[in-house]
């Protein structure tokens, strides 16, 4: 979602600030060059932008799955996970499997794409939790809360809090399902899909209050259960299983599948995309040297190292993948100043090692996410350059020393020699 590319590109450019400050170039001439650079870049980039072809829903989702799966090449997810055709063969793999799992989950949601509506689950292994005990309560006051559950006619009974073997037993024996300590953001999208409330307490409950599902069941997936609410008059909500065996696996695959969301909500959004692998940097890169030389003065010399500053990104890709980033990054600046623009959207190819058209060969991203990045991680060195100086105390630093500084004021003994 571009967060990689922020943290990349500010700290380029703020080493390629420090090598001008330390060669006697002030901090706000290149701020000031930096501010011009990043308007060039921007200009370019909207010169660069291409809106393919979405007249029809499977021609938006095949943009949006070609988006994520740019997002997850380069993440742990893009070698795992399979979609199994009934006759057993592999059907979609790692980029592709997840990609579209994005793609459904973002599709699902209604013109707000409130991603908090998008739940993913993760499931390691492990046992059941069991029910808390009974709560210590008038028997009398109990019943009567259950039979006003039973009578408001709900079949199925969600609560933020633990549910006691007595309820439990109490709505089995009449029919009804009934689950506890489910999470606040669970509860909101069951309401939201459909079309239920949330109450605080059961003494005033109607019908108007109850949501309404096509088919309601309890699926087990590893050691957790699982409540499935599906055929919702208003669903608009989505939730994803994510089952590994690590947990540091799964964590990285929640963090992985959240970028590929992000993506494919910017896509919804924004219908422009721009070619990835390093290719959009490397045009803009051609683009602010061409118009440096074109400025006298200092600001020539800021203007070329933010142009250097943004060649970070295809050398990354390249040490990323294990291969010679000199050498990639040679054949990336031949390929895009070439005649006519026959290498406009030349990047980094991944699988092979060299370069490649990587607009031909369906690695986009969004333009909005390109033009995101490229403002926060200019205005992120910019402040910092804007400090002028900082303080600090090196006592306090000193491990182990926390004898307090004593003053020589007139209540202070003062050691004599002799």
């Amino acid at each position: 979602d571009g967060t990689t590319s922020v943290v990349l590109l500010a700290g380029e450019f703020l080493r390629k600030a420090k090598e001008m400050v330390e060669d006697g170039v002030a901090q706000q001439v290149i701020i000031k060059a930096y501010r011009m650079a990043c308007a060039l870049a921007l200009q370019r980039l909207e010169e660069l932008a291409i809106q393919p072809s979405v007249d029809t829903p499977q021609a938006m989702r095949e943009m949006l799955l070609k988006c994520a799966r740019t997002s997850l090449n380069s993440k742990l997810l893009s070698t795992h996970g399979v979609q199994w055709s009934k006759e057993g063969c592999a059907m979609e793999t790692g980029g592709d499997f997840f990609g579209m799992m994005a793609v459904q989950a973002v599709q699902s949601l209604d013109s707000n794409r409130d991603l908090s509506l998008i739940g993913v689950k993760k499931v390691q292994g492990g046992s059941l939790a069991q029910y808390q005990s009974i709560v210590d309560a008038e028997w009398d006051i109990i019943y009567n809360k259950l039979d006003k559950c039973v009578q408001s006619g709900a079949k199925v009974i969600l609560s933020k809090l633990a549910i006691g073997d007595l309820a439990t037993q109490y709505f089995a024996d009449r029919g009804l399902f009934c689950a506890g300590r489910v999470t606040d953001d669970d509860l909101k999208r069951v309401c939201k899909a459909t079309g239920a409330q949330v109450l605080s307490t059961v003494s005033q409950v109607t019908s108007k209050m109850l949501g309404t599902c096509g088919n309601f069941q309890e699926r087990q997936v590893g050691g957790e259960r699982y409540n499935l609410f599906t055929g919702c008059p208003s669903a608009k909500t989505a939730t994803i299983v994510l089952r590994g065996g690590a947990e540091q696996f799964i964590d990285e695959a929640e963090r992985s599948l959240h970028d590929a969301i992000m993506i494919v909500k910017r896509g919804l959004e924004h219908h422009s995309v721009v070619a990835g692998g390093g290719a959009v940097e490397m045009e803009i890169s051609k683009f602010i040297r061409e118009r440096a030389r074109t400025i006298k003065g200092k600001q020539q010399i800021v203007l070329n190292a933010y142009a250097k500053a943004l060649e970070v990104i295809a050398r990354q890709l390249a040490d990323n993948g294990g291969y010679d980033s000199i050498e990639i990054l040679n054949k990336l600046r031949f390929m895009h100043h070439k005649k006519d623009n026959e290498g406009i959207h030349f990047g980094v190819d991944m699988e092979k090692g060299g370069v490649c058209d990587t607009y031909q060969s369906f690695v986009w991203e969004p333009v909005l996410v390109k033009r995101n990045a490229l403002s926060a991680a200019t205005d992120a060195a910019n402040l910092i350059l804007s400090i002028d100086e900082t303080v600090k105390n090196p006592e306090s630093e000193q491990p182990g020393d926390n004898t307090p500084v004593g003053g020589r004021g007139r209540g202070t003994p003062q050691a004599c020699c002799p």
